[in-house]
């Protein structure tokens, strides 16, 4: 037999090194010269019982790079319960004396599904450096310079049986610097901490119990790049109501991964994250929770980070909370994405910048693709907060660049008896440079979106200044919203809106609405333009325009509505190349719309074609089949 072939057929017999590497003298393989054990490495049964691993392995003969995977003795992976191995990256070198297999770094692993035969890449283990690049998925932030290896609490004494006090024991597998296996119940009686470039991987629905009220379960400070997963996070039953800790509780960090976890009987916010950037909180569920501050809640300067593909389902005071808190936070570039919240008291999602700091920055926010639905708008201490006036599906305030698009929202402030703080299934406040489009709405109990300055509020010294009104234009386009009981789409002391391709339908009030309150800054809004939208069969007016100087509304259908299809009480208006059908007015004109012009209408099958209280400027336009064309003069 030739050198290289003795090479490849080979029995190790002890692995003591982090790194991934195992040495076998030349009388070792030669003496279990025929044990032809197909792996790499082929772990004893009892993973946790030592960190000196006896390993055998053999490199296919025809092919050194391929068909290599872990097992264990008896066949099966007896953490992840399925063969892992690697198909790339493995190579040997030999001083004559000792042979050397290696695994590359940033060599991705993979299992094999007996049951379907399949195969495919896992990041749970792997050998070699992890990618931190945002170029690579972001499953792999977390562990830049570090080799992995696993081990278990078990192995520092841990009983794993849900009774037992295991906190020693975790603190020290911590301490070792390796990363974490959990496959049993823990009970924790403090709050424990991960250190830089660790992981926590759970199996098995292995449970973290925390017994003690008043703390956090994984509590750190300055410590970044870990990675928690497969784990459940609850406290112990004897806890008869949720504790006033979170979950995770993490400030000064960068670079986490929480991902496939789940979250039970927590008080405070289930992950609490303060100052901390590019936080992957990804496919976790948060359940059991009811009257919870919140799920997720990023407070301070958070920026790069990402909450996607999560369940929420708690019934918490809000699902998650994005909000600067002192003077000079500055938030930005976060994505909310693909998210499944339920039964909140309050908000589904708060984009929030603390209107008591002058200095902070709220910008660059992305919230996308979320379904949101049953949402209270319920106070749930009234001590502090007198009146139900909370409560949105998504509500953003005092926020720069945002853009809500294609989320599902629906039932929203079911328990909310006032407009005050935006209770709409989408609320804006004093928010410039939005882009509010392709959403679904339905069913809210208030409005369907609703867009204002939030001046009323104040925000600190500048609250009646008119320095702080927000110009940047907000874009309304392309939202379905139907079936709301308040107005589809309201508008709010804000200038620069532009509302265009919507359909809005069947609500209880105006398909689109704009108003201004009573205040010392706002006596009419300027640049507001409604083009292309179909606005019908509500129950007041298609569009009614109050309060906006010079306005624009052009295109599109507003037909079939038990009131006006254009309700004009505004100064200026330009109307043009729209149809007004069915309606018991086609367009309205009250005494404050002087030196309005209608271009180009159709106005067909309505009671009144146009009802004006004053004059105004007609040319081009069609009147066809009303009761009556014109009734000008008339009496407001």
């Amino acid at each position: 037999m030739n050198r290289r072939l003795l090479f490849k057929q080979v029995l190790a017999f002890l692995f003591v090194s982090p790194l991934t590497r195992a040495k076998v003298s030349l009388q070792d393989y030669k003496s279990n010269l025929f044990e032809l054990i197909p792996s790499l490495f082929s772990l004893n049964n009892e993973m946790n019982s030592s960190l000196r691993y006896k390993i055998s392995f053999i490199v296919d003969a025809n092919d050194d790079r391929k068909n290599v995977y872990f097992k264990n003795e008896n066949g099966i992976f007896n953490i992840l319960k399925e063969d892992v191995y690697f198909d790339r990256g493995v190579f040997y070198s030999t001083n004559g004396q000792a042979l050397s297999i290696y695994v590359r770094p940033n060599t991705p692993a993979k299992i094999y599904n007996r049951e379907d035969r399949s195969h495919k890449f896992v990041s749970d283990v792997y050998l070699g450096k992890i990618d931190t690049t945002t170029s690579s998925v972001d499953e792999k932030a977390g562990s830049a310079g570090k080799f992995h290896k696993f081990i278990t609490p078990e192995y520092f004494g841990a009983t794993g049986d849900g009774i037992t006090d295991d906190t020693v024991c975790i603190n020290e597998a911590i301490a070792s610097g390796y990363s974490v296996f959990y496959s049993a119940r823990y009970l924790i009686s403090s709050s424990i901490s991960p250190v830089n470039n660790q992981k926590f991987v759970g199996v098995n629905n292995a449970e973290l119990i925390l017994l003690k009220p008043k703390t956090s379960l994984i509590k750190t400070k300055g410590v970044s790049d870990v990675v928690i997963k497969g784990l459940v996070l609850t406290t112990h039953p004897t806890l008869s109501k949720p504790y006033n800790g979170s979950c995770i509780e993490i400030e000064d960090a960068k670079g986490w991964y929480i991902g496939n976890n789940v979250f039970s009987n927590y008080g405070a916010s289930a992950i609490f994250c303060r100052n901390s950037s590019e936080m992957f909180i990804y496919n976790n569920k948060f359940a059991g929770s009811k009257g919870a501050a919140g799920d997720v809640t990023l407070w301070g300067s958070t920026c790069q980070s990402k909450i996607k593909n999560n369940t929420m389902l708690s019934g918490s005071d809000s699902a998650i909370i994005i909000q600067t808190i002192v003077d000079g936070d500055f938030c930005s570039d976060n994505l909310i994405q693909d998210n499944n919240i339920s039964n909140c008291t309050r908000y589904g999602i708060v984009v929030y910048n603390n209107l008591s700091s002058k200095k902070s920055i709220l910008r660059n926010t992305k919230v996308i693709g979320n379904k949101i639905y049953n949402i209270l708008g319920q106070v749930k201490n009234p001590s502090v907060h007198n009146t139900k006036t909370y409560g949105a599906g998504i509500y953003v305030l005092s926020a720069e660049n945002i853009t809500i698009q294609y989320n599902e929202v629906s039932k929203c402030n079911l328990l909310t008896n006032s407009s005050t703080l935006a209770p709409g299934c989408i609320g804006l406040n004093a928010t410039s440079n939005a882009i509010v489009s392709d959403n679904i709405i339905s069913d809210g109990a208030y409005y369907g979106i609703f867009i204002g300055d939030a001046l009323q509020q104040g925000k600190g010294s500048n609250a009646n200044s008119p320095d702080f009104i927000p110009d940047g234009i907000v874009y309304v386009q392309r939202n379905r919203i139907i079936n709301c009981k308040r107005d589809g789409i309201f508008i709010i002391n804000k200038h620069s809106v532009i509302i265009n391709d919507n359909m809005v339908e069947g609500n209880q009030g105006c398909g689109i609405s704009t108003s201004v309150s009573n205040n010392e800054i706002y006596h009419s809004m300027k640049n507001i333009t409604i083009a292309n939208n179909s606005s019908c069969n509500n129950k007041l007016d298609g569009i009614n325009l109050s309060d906006a100087y010079c306005a624009r509304i052009s295109g599109g259908t507003y037909s079939n509505n038990d009131r006006c299809g254009i309700n004009l009480t505004s100064f200026g208006t330009e109307v043009s190349l729209l149809q007004c059908q069915g309606n018991k007015i086609g367009i309205s004109i009250s005494d404050k719309g002087m030196k309005c012009r209608i271009e180009d209408c159709n106005l067909t099958s309505n009671n009144v074609g146009v009802l004006s209280v004053v004059p105004y400027e007609e040319r081009g336009c069609v009147l066809s089949k009303n009761k009556l064309s014109r009734k000008l003069n008339a009496s407001s």
